[in-house]
């Protein structure tokens, strides 16, 4: 029917989403497409490559939707029929972008329907539906495009139907009009967004990273013939002009689009690295610490800002004894650079809280500078800012840089010379030119705003869950999770492989400083201690009288000959060597081994299968042709990896297995079954104290020497809370049974290369892996092990014959025992660290 309906025009391409071949045309313009299982967007690039091939010289392409009746308004229409009212606007007006009325959406907003009876054609105001002619000087620009059920950004090539709705007025003013003479009614149809659902669309996309600098709703208006520019124009009107005064250039959906890629790279490039205008906010955090703030807010005030002037924001949290102080000294506070707010709470929220609630940036161009009030700043800090941002930010439009600049966090105004994540000296050979690492800085920093604002959409998700913002060998694993904001973006930044840029004056100069004063994640008191720390974190500043200095290495280098360093403070080669996605460390590998009690074994496996926090069970038959892996609730269950012995060795829990994704080996025997509870407090040991076996008190052992056999023998008593707390604490509890212990699966491999006649010993006595596991961790990290309290049933075999109840057993251990030290020539074994309930700290 539509083709009937618009017959005249050179070709009609038909998309068969079923059919897989084209099939000759049917009419003398009428051609069916074959496109099976395509996409809507790929469907529409087929029809267009088709149409193309057949005549390269059309002007328009008319996009229609299937069921569409279309009709003339008489009352304004010029011509007598469809084609005839088209051909008309088209040849007359020659617009760029031309859409057309619905009634059905008039019928439910009443500007729409003013706009069909205002006249003739209107200014576009945005599409709701796929029916539309585009210029063939454009139509690569707006197609291919998704539907707007489709994720905003599917593909770096692909617009959407609502990224039109909302920008396409924007971007072609008057070279885009609606036809009100011609309207199409659907069958089913959209109802058109209001101005707050445009908005909610508008966040959305500011949510994916795809900042505006400038966006207004704007709502369809009749237009004269004076109103209308030819899409002849278009390349003066310049579309991406247009763009950089709307869009975040740096965005995909934009600078990786084909069309301008093919037609205005250089242009995009070249207009693009121009300094763009830009702002920097001061936000400064405070709650009781009256001095502190005074002395931050005087350095503030003693720097330079040039003549943009700055806007300074205090937030200040609650506290009952200090606020009406606090409030009073910054009501009274004259701030003479630009504006000035002061943010109060009448509760407390925390600094975690202030400081996401801070900053939440609407726009590309807008930057925050982040100060606590224990950090006093130099004079020129504010002017590294702004040539910290001015070239890094700027160096995001440079095709040649803009990979590693979109992986950028912000500025740091700190250049620490003690790691405060790994408790070492730090030293960066660099000739004090600025440098990029993976940590994100809280003692004063900048950050960019797309990093900022999805850090804070991840940050709020997390929050909700409980999940633990761990890294391998940080001592931020100890911070307190419930209070820092720290240990989130440090964790972010790591898992997405962002970085900081940091200063590196010369002399240990610095452009902020901390005074580790008393607060969120710092308890100190006036010790030798706390000194020490001081004088690891407290810098000079970069002082007034240091200009000569200040002339040399503010200047910011060009981005990609700077030196690279991980979150470790280790070296790398460039941003592809840092490390990323440490989901590993979040969760468990299960490895377990049975014989032949493969019902109750199979039971146990089940109680693991669920856990959110296990990543796979690998168990181990021992029991020839072991009918366990048949049991029918593991048929679904792909995490579950059986492996077949080829002989019964104990040794065989320690194999090396392959493709192990988890930095972490939970080793069980298959009587052991431990609640999730249970099985998350001991990963979250195990992520503070990754170097260790970590196991339940009730699993502590012994080896020690016997001064009556004068050997070394293995003692079975279970430990009292007393026997490993307090002042009757027992040092001789150094062996963590390995039926019900974390460690991390590189003791796999430790220990499967280890002497192999100790190995065979196990073998011969059939006895003793877990006391030559301890053996083997503890000779090569010179550490014991560590226990909490963990609740765990292993009544589930009772009555069974285990290991433990074979005679001889414990003559067997013993034995082990006593050979492990005379092959060692020493007991490397050291003594067991309980934790407490509460903090995972020793007791």
């Amino acid at each position: 029917s539509m083709h009937h309906q618009w017959n005249s025009y050179a070709g009609f391409f038909s998309i068969d989403q079923v059919s897989s071949t084209s099939i000759p045309k049917r009419h003398s313009q009428l051609y069916l497409i074959g496109c099976p299982s395509c996409s809507l967007s790929n469907a529409i690039s087929r029809a267009l490559d088709a149409s193309r091939q057949l005549n390269a010289n059309c002007d328009y392409y008319f996009l229609l939707q299937p069921e569409t009746t279309w009709l003339l308004n008489s009352e304004l229409a010029q011509e007598s029929d469809l084609h005839l009212e088209l051909s008309s606007i088209l040849a007359q007006y020659d617009p760029a972008v031309l859409s057309f009325a619905s009634p059905r959406q008039a019928s439910s907003s009443s500007v729409l329907k003013e706009q069909m009876l205002s006249g003739r054609l209107s200014r576009l105001s945005g599409f709701s539906h796929l029916n539309g002619l585009f210029h063939s000087s454009i139509v690569d620009f707006v197609v291919p495009f998704s539907p707007r059920e489709s994720e905003h950004f599917g593909s770096s090539t692909q617009l959407t139907l609502s990224w039109l709705t909302l920008f396409m007025p924007s971007l072609f003013e008057g070279h885009a009009v609606s036809v009100n003479s011609i309207y199409c009614d659907l069958k089913q149809e959209d109802i058109p967004l209001s101005k707050e659902e445009k908005m909610m669309e508008y966040n959305s996309y500011l949510s994916e990273g795809a900042f505006l600098l400038d966006w207004a709703d704007r709502s369809a208006v009749p237009c004269t013939t004076c109103d209308i520019m030819p899409s002849a124009g278009i390349l003066k009107h310049d579309i991406m002009h247009q763009l950089s005064r709307h869009f975040d250039l740096t965005h995909a959906s934009i600078s990786h689009h084909p069309y301008v890629k093919q037609r205005y790279e250089a242009q995009l490039w070249s207009s693009a690295i121009k300094r763009t205008p830009f702002r920097v906010v001061l936000l400064v955090f405070t709650c009781n610490r009256l001095l502190s703030l005074r002395r931050l807010l005087d350095s503030l005030l003693r720097a330079h800002y040039g003549k943009e002037g700055v806007e300074l924001r205090v937030f200040l949290d609650y506290d009952q004894q200090t606020h009406a102080r606090m409030k009073e000294f910054l009501d009274s506070f004259k701030w003479p650079f630009g504006n000035y707010t002061v943010v109060t709470q009448t509760t407390n929220l925390g600094l975690r809280q202030s400081i996401l609630k801070a900053w939440y940036p609407r726009y590309a161009n807008e930057f925050a500078a982040f100060l606590e009030d224990d950090v006093e700043v130099s004079p020129w800090f504010y002017e590294w800012t702004v040539n910290c941002v001015d070239s890094f930010h700027n160096f995001s439009r440079d095709p040649n840089t803009a990979s590693m600049a979109k992986r950028m966090l912000g500025c740091s105004l700190y250049r620490p010379i003690f790691s405060q994540v790994s408790d070492q000296h730090i030293y960066f050979n660099t000739s004090y030119k600025p440098f990029l690492m993976q940590e994100a800085s809280s003692w004063g920093a900048v950050y960019f705003p797309r990093p900022w604002r999805l850090f804070v959409d991840w940050i709020t998700d997390q929050l909700k869950t409980d999940f633990q913002p761990m890294i391998p060998g940080s001592l931020t694993n100890f911070w307190p999770t419930a209070s820092s904001w720290k240990k989130y973006i440090l964790r972010y930044s790591i898992d997405r492989g962002l970085y900081m840029v940091y200063p590196n004056p010369p002399q240990n100069y610095s452009l902020s400083t901390n005074h580790m004063e008393k607060g969120v994640n710092e308890k100190l008191s006036a010790s030798k201690a706390s000194l020490i720390v001081k004088a690891r974190f407290t810098l000079p500043l970069l002082a007034e009288t240091n200009r000569s200095l200040v002339n040399e290495w503010l200047k910011c280098p060009p981005l990609g000959g700077l030196q690279i360093y991980n979150f470790w403070k280790q070296k790398v080669v460039s941003l592809t060597d840092l490390p990323k996605d440490l989901r590993s460390f979040d969760k468990l590998t299960i490895v377990l081994q049975t014989f032949d009690r493969v019902q109750a074994a199979a039971d146990t496996i089940h109680s693991y299968a669920d856990m959110d926090v296990i990543h796979e069970i690998i168990v181990i038959c021992n029991l020839p042709n072991s009918p366990i892996k048949d049991d029918p609730r593991f048929q679904n269950k792909t995490h579950i990896r059986f492996i077949q012995s080829v002989a019964n060795s104990l040794n065989n829990r320690f194999t090396n297995f392959e493709n192990i994704r988890t930095d972490a080996i939970l080793s069980l025997d298959d009587d052991v079954r431990i609640p999730l509870a249970g099985v998350k407090r001991l990963l979250q040991t195990w992520q503070r104290y990754s170097d260790r076996i970590v196991g339940a008190r009730l699993t502590a052992r012994t080896v020690s020497f016997d001064p009556t056999t004068k050997r070394y023998q293995y003692k079975a008593s279970r430990p009292s809370l007393k026997d490993l707390c307090g002042k009757n604490q027992k040092v001789d509890f150094n062996v963590a049974l390995t039926g019900l212990a974390v460690f991390k699966k590189e003791y796999l491999t430790l220990y499967s290369t280890s002497d192999p006649k100790l190995r065979q010993m196990v073998d011969n006595l059939f006895n003793c892996e877990d006391i030559l596991f301890n053996f083997v961790v503890a000779a090569h990290t010179g550490k014991g092990p560590i226990a909490v309290d963990v609740e765990f049933d292993n009544s589930v075999f009772a009555g069974s014959e285990g290991l433990w109840k074979k005679q001889g057993h414990f003559e067997k251990r013993n034995q082990c025992a006593h050979e492990l030290v005379q092959q060692y020539g020493k007991i490397p074994l050291q003594p067991i660290t309980m934790l407490s309930d509460k903090n995972l700290k020793p007791c």
